[in-house]
């Protein structure tokens, strides 16, 4: 017993990490931008921080699952359950207020008009913010609340330069630590 309560003391910092992992595991994930639909906001191969939620807002960038794709979507939230989505002298409005977006690649994007429709209960709708070429709400309908993987916290490519690669060498770092700290006492 003695043994261990001396191996519980000693290594009580890892014991603490992995219950913070844990924790990181079950509310944060982490998304991959594929494709140059959210250009200028994120850029093809950007990883994103998620925090898994369903509870969402105007404006958030989610990571939204699709059946048919291989990776998530990632777009901006537009319109909530209830909210009215149109199109009034080229510009779009959500609820009958037109929409400041300068986050917009291109400002005159309107290919064609969105018909006026309602968002269901437990649905959203989505648009890239390249719209010239984004695959969203325009062409995918409404997509289902249950389907988003989170909303983003922050873009960890632009933010600290976290990339598909060195996220692996950040991880493998990470662990040499964590072992070289046990053997040393």
């Amino acid at each position: 017993m003695k043994k261990v309560k001396e191996f519980i003391l000693d290594t009580w910092w890892c014991l603490v990490i992995i219950a913070i992992l844990l924790i990181l595991k079950i509310f944060l994930g982490i998304a991959v931008v594929s494709g140059t639909s959210m250009n200028n906001t994120l850029a093809d191969g950007d990883l994103l921080l998620i925090h898994k939620t369903k509870d969402i807002k105007h404006n958030d960038i989610v990571a939204i699952w699709y059946e048919g794709k291989t990776e998530y979507l990632c777009k901006r939230v537009i319109g909530l359950a209830g909210d009215k989505i149109s199109t009034k002298q080229n510009k779009l409005t959500v609820n009958d207020q037109i929409l400041d977006e300068p986050y917009l690649l291109n400002q005159d994007w309107f290919t064609f008009d969105v018909t006026e429709l309602t968002v269901p209960e437990n649905y959203v709708y989505v648009l890239g913010d390249n719209r010239d070429i984004s695959l969203d709400s325009r062409a995918l309908g409404c997509l289902p609340i249950d389907d988003i993987y989170g909303v983003s916290l922050t873009d960890l490519t632009k933010s600290y330069g976290i990339t598909k690669k060195t996220r692996y060498i950040f991880f493998i770092v990470l662990v040499l630590l964590i072992l070289i700290i046990s053997f040393t006492q």
